[in-house]
């Protein structure tokens, strides 16, 4: 019985993860539409303003039930150039095969995203209790 609670937990972990990763590449969108996406795609996310630098232009997005973070870096256009996703270490496993699965990989740790006739890369960068997925062109 142990294992197939184990089992249901981790299918609905790795399907709750690839839910939420969809809508991540907004690479390119309107800080307006990132917004707009955000409501829509990761309702579970609340903008957040602290520790944001005023140099960088940035939208910052924290999960707190799930301990994530997700910020979006924009040129001096407002066009989203790249977007950083922090998770906590635990997810890692689970994230890599769903990268693996969704993405052709490119390297160690890399992967490449076809989207609108356009590539994108998408990289997991280990730290001592955390992960980051950036996704850029």
């Amino acid at each position: 019985m142990k294992k197939k609670l184990y089992i249901i937990l981790h299918v609905l972990i790795l399907f709750f993860i690839i839910l939420s990763a969809q809508s991540q590449n907004m690479i390119g969108l309107t800080k307006t539409e990132v917004q707009k996406q955000m409501l829509v795609n990761f309702p579970k996310f609340a903008a957040n303003f602290f520790g944001i630098s005023t140099n960088i232009n940035t939208l910052k997005y924290i999960d707190s039930k799930t301990d994530r973070t997700l910020i979006f870096y924009f040129t001096k256009e407002n066009k989203c150039q790249y977007s950083k996703m922090i998770e906590d270490m635990d997810l890692i496993d689970a994230r890599i095969k769903e990268f693996n699965i969704k993405y052709k990989p490119n390297g160690t740790l890399q992967w490449t995203e076809s989207k609108n006739g356009k590539n994108y890369k998408i990289k997991i960068e280990k730290e001592e209790y955390i992960f980051n997925v950036i996704i850029s062109e």
